[in-house]
């Protein structure tokens, strides 16, 4: 953790605790490839990378990638100290004779981190070529001003949708309330009831139900044990009546909230509980007197309804690292993918509808 806390990229997704719960629901397919660099005996750089099988471009390859799928919001070299010369160190370590890797897939980096920045001087500078091309933009909710502020400075058209919805609740017949789960006992008990929740979903007839999957179940339980008993796990659940009808899964980091997975039930579509949750959520934040969360972290791509939350973007870009070697190169041809690296994309609403 003093690694972590000392570099660009302390967040959730980068810590051991997050890495231990990722790796033992989706590991299996692969191989655990972590570099580390040390400078005077102490730790100065991790690259937390994963060697599997895969396709690029129809080729058989061995890849190289971050322990990183949906659920992973951004992914990352972990690097302090003199971080272009740990980049470079890292880098060069993958490219020594008799590798075990054809390509390196480096996803869900930050546009601002150290990898980001250095990757054009220390990939060459090792003997490793590349191509990029923007991943996701992640649209974020600052929780600075106050509610009247912030709900001030969005569409019209929008407050009259969160005021329809509001009414919609109203109008029910049942009474509908908002939980906070937080304790750890509150977060293991919420799992039977997110399972139902999630299998009465539009993902249900599409086969990605929270239940669906073993790996996908196995996760969420196992994140609840570990992050819930570190105080980094917020379940909100809305309730029709009795009846559990939509829920969000926070993770709770330093002063930001991330939701990883959120479920409404169809049946009660028209009350729209989702998206009157997210509402009741980010209200609640902005209400907070000691405004713990500074943040809201939407986890999602620049899709339209995050939008309307917010004009924050975070850019988020990909590479593929070629081994240097004959089959590397030949994959490198394959690639027909933008180079050079784009240092500095202006992150605007356009820019991510055109290249996410």
């Amino acid at each position: 953790m003093d690694l972590l806390r000392t570099s660009r990229s302390d967040r959730v997704f980068l810590t051991h605790a997050w890495f231990r719960c990722w790796w033992d629901a989706f590991g299996d397919d692969g191989q655990l490839f972590v570099v580390c660099v040390r400078r005077g005996g102490r730790l100065v750089g991790v690259a937390p990378l994963r060697l599997t099988r895969s396709r690029f471009r129809g080729f058989p390859v061995r890849k190289l990638s971050f322990l990183a799928n949906a659920y992973t919001e951004e992914a990352d070299f972990i690097v302090a100290g003199p971080e272009g010369r740990v980049v470079q160190a890292i880098l060069a370590h993958l490219a020594r004779p008799r590798r075990a890797w054809d390509i390196l897939d480096l996803s869900r980096v930050r546009e601002t981190s150290a990898l980001w920045e250095h990757l054009p001087d220390a990939a060459p500078a090792c003997g490793l070529s590349f191509v990029t091309r923007p991943d996701i933009c992640v649209p974020y909710i600052s929780i600075t001003a106050s509610w009247k502020e912030f709900l001030g400075r969005r569409s019209r058209n929008f407050r009259k949708t969160l005021n329809k919805r509001r009414n919609a609740i109203g109008k029910s017949p049942e009474h509908v309330r908002v939980e906070l789960l937080a304790s750890p006992d509150e977060i293991n008990g919420a799992l039977p009831e997110m399972v139902q929740v999630s299998s009465r979903s539009w993902k249900a007839e599409r086969q990605r139900a929270l239940g669906d999957k073993p790996s996908d179940l196995a996760f969420i339980d196992r994140l609840s044990t570990e992050l819930g008993a570190r105080g980094w796990l917020n379940i909100w659940m809305l309730r029709h009546g009795e009846t559990p009808v939509a829920y969000e899964y926070h993770l709770k980091y330093r002063d930001v909230t991330s939701p990883i997975r959120a479920d409404f039930d169809e049946a009660h579509r028209a009350i729209a509980p989702g998206a009157y949750l997210e509402y009741s959520i980010i209200h609640s934040l902005f209400d907070d007197p000691k405004r713990n969360v500074r943040e809201y972290n939407t986890c999602a791509d620049a899709y339209a309804y995050e939008l309307r939350w917010t004009d924050n973007l975070r850019a988020h870009s990909r590479a593929w690292v070629f081994a240097p070697s004959w089959y590397g190169k030949a994959l490198r041809a394959l690639g027909g993918l933008r180079r050079p690296h784009r240092k500095g994309r202006k992150t605007t609403l356009a820019s991510c509808r055109t290249t996410c």
